[in-house]
Order: structure tokens, then C-alpha cells, then sequence
């Protein structure tokens, strides 16, 4: 039988992934076009009959989610398959309910992916004759009126949020912020991303660094501040960058960086209301001690960013743990610092403050240390209210590319000092993992408790 031929169009934006899967897909007999943005692939799509779309979750205009959304909303009933650097639960759940038909993570497969590939095709083009009615839900047919292939978004219903779980033995809440406590901090037309950390050396200023960049690519105004002024490795990072791109040619996207000192509070203030009035984001770096210039910039946080190393000796940062066996005897003072900060924030305790803990040196083994860690984490996030993420590898690259001011989403346009390789896109694919967790967090608490104009402006 001859296998018919299929037409793909694949929205995603990082070149090595598209020229990959159109390879893949080339291989096999099959078309395929690729768009570099949510835009174009919206008018490619209007525009001309595909079989399949493959899509990219984080592309530099908007969000994935919203091109699929679109796509539904102009009646375009192509199938989807998502792409994500994301494995989390939350997020296959929310791809697959606004329209999608599978979800794959990266790296995949190259045969897994021409395999699901075929199927969702396979399904979409079937008659409804070879469909067997009695081994689905009949309630699903009779209320659409006919037998069509069904698909999970059309049955989905968002999960209700649920209760707060009691504290088992062992577990301690964050403890409750006096009363008597300094005004709540005003809200500032920008958003407010802060690097935070009660320890140093946990990657906080290349990520900062990193998530600069990813935001400036995109095309937001983005300003930076450096509160580690004793150490002062993101102003260093920036310096860097500044020399390389002057010295090579090279024009490498700069946010409006400011530096304020370790006692400069009202400083600080003055400095960060300046730059709201002309960046719609501003990432702030903090040194690796609570300072109260660092629960100044907490205060004023949308998003808190919080590396940590994967191991026990870190979970301190967050709270008092015994190790053997696993037991959470109480919250640290970093864990009440953000709690205090949440109270002086403007809206509800919990909701104003979105809290990201990454994971950095994740082993790729299933370490009876790592499941350990994993297990910890799960149950203090619920305790204390923090998304967790996974973090950077302990990669040689990202100490190289500070030297030069560049980073991962420079490569390879930059003139670099080396060519791509493949721990380069290894690391890009982990480094999109992260910008994922902290997308998706500027996007929660932009539509949770941010007023309209400090919406994320994603397409």
C-alpha cells in the first residue's frame, strides 16, 4: 500500500531543532515548511492546508498555547503536536486542553516523533466508518451529534484548585508575619523579576544573565540591576558583553543596567521607579546573603527566581531538614523572608509573589539522592509555595561564554570563539527548559494579580 504523503508545517524558532525534525520528516517522503515565530506560523497556517502542525511552546513573539488557541478560534482543525522542553504534568495538561493532539518533550526520539507523527494524521484523515463508537464514551458522540475522531480537549475540564493540605507530622508552615511591618511596596508599571538566593555560588547571575537575553530577544524593553555590589558578576557579565560586541562588530542586544550599592535603599527605590518608566521588565541580581536592600527588591518581586545546587546541603536555603530519614522540621529564615515580603506586596498573600525554585546539577541518573531530593521538594513546594523547575548543568560552556559576554541564545549568530557543538545544543536545550518555567511563571502571575498594563505582551 502506498503510504500517503504528508505535509507538516513545524513552528518553532530554534533553527537546529526545525532543520532537524524537516530532515526527519524528509526522510520519509514527507513536506514540510517551517516558521520562526507564532506570526508567520499563524499566516502560513490561514494560508495554505497542512496535514500536521508541530509547535514550539516558546517561541520569541508568543506563547505556544496562544498560537493554538488562535488557530481554534479561526476554525483551523488541523492536528497539533507540541514540542515543549517541559516534561511537568501542569503543562501537558494545559496544551492538551486548549486544542492539541499530543505533547512531546525534548530531546526526543527521531523515531517516536515520525511515529506520532503518522498517528495523529493517521487518525485525523480516518473515516468516522472505521471508528468503533462502542469502545469510546457514547456520551461524548451524542452530545456532538456525530462520530468524528474525539479528541482530549473536547471532554477536558480544568482541575478546581484544591484545598491546602494540612501539615503532616513533621512539616511547619512558614511562620506568620508580624502585624507591625512597613507599608506595603508600590506597584510599578513593570515587571519585576528578582535572582534571590541565601547562598552564593548557585548560578544566580547566569541565569539572570541568560533570562535577560531570552527577554531582550524577544523583544521586550528590559532593564537590569545589580544590588551584589561587592561581587558584582552580572555588571561583569554585561561589561563583558558590552566589550565583545564593540571589539567583534558583533550587535549583541544590552538591557538599560543600573548598579545600586549594598546600602543604597532609597537608592535602590529611586533607581527601580526610574526604569519602570521606560523597561517593561527589569531583572534584579541580589547577593548570596539577605541584606535589606535584598527585602527591598523581594518586595517589589512578581516573579522570585531561587537556584539551588541538587543536593541536601542546599535545602537549607529553604528550610530545616533532617536527612536521614527525610524530615522537614520547619521553614528557614530565607522561607520567612519571602513570606514577608508576599505580606508587603499589594494583593493576596500567596498570589502576589511568584516563587520559582530551579534545581541546577541535576543528575542524569535516577540517583537514589536525587529521588530522595525529589520527594522533599514536592512536599516542601506545598508547604512553603513555590513552582519548582529544572535548573543549568555543571557545563564548562557557561563559564567560556562569560569571558566573551555571551550566552547560549547568542549562538551561533554571534562571532564566537568556536562552532556549534552538541553539548551546545544540549545545554540550549536545557536552558529553554528553564526559560520555560520562568515564562510561565511572569505569565501566571501576570494574569493572576497584575493590573492590565503589566500583562505580558506576548503577541
Amino acid at each position: 500500500m502506498t503510504r500517503q504523503r504528508i505535509r507538516a508545517l513545524v513552528i518553532e524558532d530554534d533553527s537546529t531543532v526545525s532543520r532537524g525534525i524537516a530532515l526527519i520528516l524528509k526522510s520519509h517522503g514527507h513536506d514540510s515548511d517551517i516558521a520562526t515565530s507564532g506570526g508567520d506560523g499563524l499566516a502560513r497556517a490561514r494560508a495554505k492546508r497542512y496535514d500536521i502542525i508541530v509547535l514550539d511552546l516558546t517561541l520569541p513573539d508568543m506563547y505556544g498555547h496562544r498560537v493554538l488557541q488562535s488557530l481554534r478560534s479561526a476554525k483551523i482543525h488541523t492536528p497539533v503536536l507540541i514540542l515543549s522542553g517541559s516534561s511537568a504534568r501542569d503543562d501537558k495538561i494545559k496544551g492538551l486542553g486548549v486544542g492539541a493532539d499530543d505533547y512531546v518533550t525534548k530531546p526526543f526520539d527521531k523515531d517516536e516523533l515520525m511515529a506520532r507523527i503518522r498517528a495523529i494524521v493517521r487518525r485525523a484523515k480516518g473515516p468516522a466508518s472505521r471508528l468503533k463508537p462502542a469502545a469510546l464514551d457514547s456520551g461524548l458522540f451524542a452530545r456532538r451529534g456525530d462520530s468524528s475522531t474525539w479528541t482530549f480537549a473536547e471532554s477536558y475540564t480544568p482541575p478546581q484548585p484544591a484545598p491546602a493540605p494540612a501539615p503532616t507530622p513533621g512539616e511547619n508552615r512558614a511562620a506568620p508575619v508580624p502585624e507591625a511591618e512597613r507599608e506595603p511596596a508600590p506597584q510599578l508599571p513593570a515587571q519585576i523579576i528578582v535572582m534571590a538566593n541565601a547562598k552564593g555560588g548557585t548560578g544566580k547571575s547566569t541565569i539572570g544573565m541568560h533570562l535577560i537575553v531570552a527577554l531582550l530577544k524577544a523583544g521586550r524593553s528590559v532593564g537590569s540591576i545589580d544590588i551584589d555590589s561587592p561581587q558584582g558578576t552580572l555588571s561583569r557579565y554585561l561589561d563583558n558583553r558590552r566589550r565583545h560586541g564593540h571589539t567583534s562588530g558583533t550587535a549583541l542586544p544590552l538591557p538599560e543596567h543600573r548598579v545600586v550599592s549594598e546600602e543604597g535603599e532609597a537608592d535602590f527605590e529611586a533607581t527601580l521607579a526610574r526604569l519602570a518608566e521606560t523597561c517593561d521588565t527589569i531583572v534584579v541580581d541580589t547577593p548570596g546573603h539577605v541584606s535589606a536592600l535584598t527585602r527591598a527588591a523581594m518586595a517589589h518581586a512578581d516573579v522570585l527566581v531561587t537556584p539551588i545546587n541538587d543536593s541536601f546541603v542546599d535545602l537549607d536555603v529553604l528550610a530545616t531538614v533532617e536527612a536521614d530519614p527525610p524530615c522537614i522540621k520547619g521553614p528557614s529564615l530565607f522561607s520567612n523572608e519571602i513570606a514577608a515580603a508576599r505580606r508587603r506586596k499589594p494583593g493576596t498573600a500567596g498570589e502576589a509573589i511568584e516563587w520559582i525554585v530551579l534545581r541546577n546539577r541535576l543528575s542524569s541518573l535516577n540517583a537514589r539522592n536525587k529521588r530522595r531530593m525529589s520527594d522533599v521538594l514536592d512536599q516542601l513546594s506545598r508547604v512553603v509555595g513555590f513552582r519548582q523547575g529544572p535548573g543549568l548543568s555543571e557545563r564548562v560552556i557557561y563559564r567560556e561564554l562569560f569571558l566573551s559576554g555571551l550566552t547560549l541564545l547568542d549562538l551561533p549568530h554571534a562571532k564566537a570563539a568556536r562552532k556549534l557543538t552538541m553539548s551546545h545544543v544540549a545545554a540550549r536545550q536545557e536552558l529553554r527548559r528553564l526559560l520555560d518555567t520562568i515564562r510561565h511563571g511572569l505569565e501566571g502571575c501576570a494574569t493572576a494579580s497584575a493590573p492590565a498594563e503589566r500583562k505580558m505582551r506576548t503577541g
